[in-house]
């Protein structure tokens, strides 16, 4: 190709087949990479403990999830606290509010079970010594009755191993004894 002279005029056209080759090749590769997707592909990956020993419970672990990518992962690390497993039976205690009827008072009050069997990780569980129920209202009772009523297990890794069904809370009322009127002193007498 010969250098252009200042007089030549400028011809838009020339070489027309190889400029229009370059744009088609060029709309073709952009069209290809529109489809690419990133190298990089994100996932969140929950973390569960396979074939772990019956006899140990996961305490503390610093991720719930990793996040998995093509090029890292993040956290680079997890770390677990383990504890042994291990039961205790625990005295159950009813948690009462309110007064029965005018004229009657709680007799007794009783939690079936009495005791119950907890089970999981030990260090939580030596510092259960009792399990208290929700609050069980007694106002306006003036009858015996029995109520169902929930634990409350405020200790993490610690589960009910007999189950989750409720207490049953028997509520004795009786009547409140009535003190008789003492008799109205009597004036002394002049003898």
């Amino acid at each position: 190709m010969r250098p252009r002279a200042p007089g030549d005029a400028v011809r838009p056209f020339q070489n027309g087949l190889y400029k229009l080759s370059a744009f088609l090749i060029a709309c073709v590769l952009w069209a290809a990479a529109q489809g690419v997707r990133s190298v990089e592909e994100s996932l969140d990956v929950p973390i569960s403990i396979a074939e772990l020993p019956a006899d140990v419970v996961v305490v503390d672990q610093s991720a719930r999830e990793v996040n998995v990518r093509v090029s890292a992962r993040s956290p680079s690390s997890v770390a677990f606290r383990l504890d042994a497993r291990t039961t205790k039976q625990v005295a159950v205690r009813v948690d009462l509010a309110g007064e029965p009827d005018p004229g009657f008072r709680v007799r007794a009050v009783r939690a079936v079970p009495a005791q119950v069997t907890l089970e999981g990780a030990s260090g939580e569980l030596k510092k259960i010594q009792e399990l208290s129920t929700d609050r069980v209202d007694v106002s306006g009772l003036s009858a015996s009755e029995a109520r169902p009523a929930r634990l409350i297990i405020a200790a993490n890794n610690v589960w009910r191993a007999d189950g989750t069904t409720p207490v049953r809370v028997e509520i004795d009322i009786e009547a409140a004894e009535q003190s008789e009127p003492q008799p109205a002193a009597q004036p002394a007498q002049d003898l």
